[in-house]
């Protein structure tokens, strides 16, 4: 059922944002999310920056954490290794940062592992491939392969800076008329990196020719034996981590910026979270509505991906 809007009278500031996160019940209680609220960039106060990571694979959070910490330091603090780019440019830097780091950490994997409720893995090194073998199943052997896609919304003045790689979807809304939740307007603001966007289905295809290791079979990405429903993330040696971006100015209707996970987005609508966020007056609040609203709409609730929202008001006068 569509959710009702609720019209408030609130004064938000600039930067309210938050997130929240939980962890899905498919691999138990390992959440291989992350996320980073920056309201304030140090420096540059008027200017704010927010992402959420998905992680996936044996390390998934691992790598979400790696990328977290690498686009935050980056994108929000004073550092020569950004110096003479563009925003675009920027991003696209420091999303390839993230990429190295985590692809140097393969060479540091740890011994043992604890996959979430899938038990405890002890590391093998292969001729071609390292796996975690099920220290209770030696025939359950996991690739070490692993990665995370990756959503970065920077603000620079009047402009937001949208930064994808993978399948996490960014939405703005707002009311073009006070009190009037039937002018209510949302936009989404990217294109997710699957089989399902033509262009990334080509775009892999002509990789494929090029790279034995990468291969396409119905809707999953093939890495060696490792399988993906994203055709672009960070920490893949073999797929592209290559940042797409998009710029959009700050309107009076762009009242709530929303960032979330493909948790979020497989069984909540972007019209419904829009309604949401407006609904709140505080962005802590919104963004744990959103995740509830999200894994409560789960026909299969025994099957919930990780699910992580980040909430965005901007002056609602």
């Amino acid at each position: 059922d569509k959710l009702a809007v609720v019209s408030v009278s609130v004064q938000i500031i600039m930067f309210a944002g938050a997130a929240h996160s939980v962890a899905g019940n498919m691999i138990g209680d390992l959440n291989q999310d992350n996320n980073f609220v920056t309201n304030e960039c140090p420096g540059s106060p008027e200017d704010g920056c927010w992402a959420v990571f998905d992680g996936h694979g044996v390390l998934g959070e691992h790598a979400s954490r790696i990328a977290a910490s690498t686009i935050e330091l980056l994108l929000t603090e004073s550092t020569d290794l950004l110096d003479g780019q563009s925003v675009n440019e920027g991003i696209v830097s420091a999303v390839l940062y993230a990429h190295q780091n985590i692809c140097a950490s393969y060479n540091v994997a740890p011994k043992q592992y604890t996959y979430g409720n899938r038990g405890d893995y002890t590391l093998k090194i292969g001729d071609d491939q390292a796996f975690y073998v099920n220290t209770s199943d030696e025939s359950d052997a996991i690739p070490v392969e692993y990665g995370t896609a990756a959503l970065i919304a920077l603000k620079k003045g009047p402009t937001i800076f949208i930064g994808w790689c993978g399948d996490s979807k960014a939405v703005v809304g707002g009311l073009t008329r006070e009190n009037d939740p039937t002018s209510l307007v949302t936009s989404t603001l990217n294109t997710p990196h699957t089989l399902a966007n033509s262009k990334e289905r080509m775009r892999l295809k002509k990789e494929c020719h090029n790279n034995s290791r990468v291969s396409i079979e119905e809707s999953k990405v093939l890495l060696g034996g490792f399988e993906l429903e994203i055709t672009r993330a960070i920490g893949h040696p073999d797929l592209s981590c290559t940042a797409e971006i998009m710029e959009l100015e700050l309107k009076e209707e762009v009242q709530v910026l929303i960032l979330a996970t493909k948790g979020v987005w497989d069984h909540l609508c972007e019209e419904d979270a829009v309604k949401i966020a407006l609904q709140n007056e505080d962005a802590v609040d919104a963004a744990e509505a959103i995740v509830q609203a999200a894994c409560s709409l789960n026909p299969n609730p025994d099957q919930q991906d990780n699910a992580t929202a980040i909430v965005v008001y901007f002056d609602l006068e």
